[in-house]
């Protein structure tokens, strides 16, 4: 567990938090401790990175972003998933390529597709993806990975969730445990 505490202020600024994990997964959250008076604490930019130094903030060249027909992607077994990928690049008609995989609870991982794309003049574009079918009778939550490599080269790796299973119905042993 790593903790840092900064004192806020009115203009932008930036903070680097060093972390290590000697796990494949990692979690981080943000708490604000200090009573803000009619006031907000906006966050932006923030990028995660591998290394020893922290490197000067970039733009990243395309993000991605997974859209299914249910909010926040909390899919039931009988709903249609309806997956779309909507892509948005730092500048109007890109081209490159896209390649999707997704991994079960259990690791497996299958091979969505590789897929070719161009984004608008407002620098967006969407692509449907087959997961009703790779999904096909399956519970669990999945990971969605997603390498994107733009016309020029530059690449772009991002990581989504979806998930499938019965809601609950509020009769469960633990429904009260928070």
């Amino acid at each position: 567990s790593s903790k840092s505490n900064f004192a806020l202020s009115k203009s932008w600024k930036r903070y680097v938090i060093r972390l290590k994990s000697n796990s494949t997964g990692y979690g981080f959250s943000f708490k604000i401790i200090e009573n803000i008076k009619g006031g907000a604490v906006w966050i932006d930019g923030l990028q995660l990175e591998e290394g020893e130094k922290a490197t000067e903030y970039t733009e990243k060249p395309v993000c991605a972003v997974l859209v299914t027909s249910a909010p926040g992607n909390f899919l039931t077994p009988n709903e249609k998933i309806n997956a779309k990928l909507r892509l948005n690049t730092t500048k109007p008609n890109q081209k490159g390529t896209v390649s999707v995989t997704v991994k079960d609870f259990f690791y497996n991982e299958t091979n969505i597709g590789k897929f070719n794309f161009k984004t608008n003049s407002e620098g967006s574009t969407k692509i449907q993806l087959a997961l009703d079918k790779y999904a096909a009778g399956k519970k669990g939550v999945f990971v969605v990975r997603t390498e994107t490599t733009l016309e020029d080269g530059r690449k772009n790796i991002d990581y989504f969730r979806f998930s499938i299973m019965n809601k609950m119905q509020g009769k469960h042993r633990n429904k009260n445990i928070f």
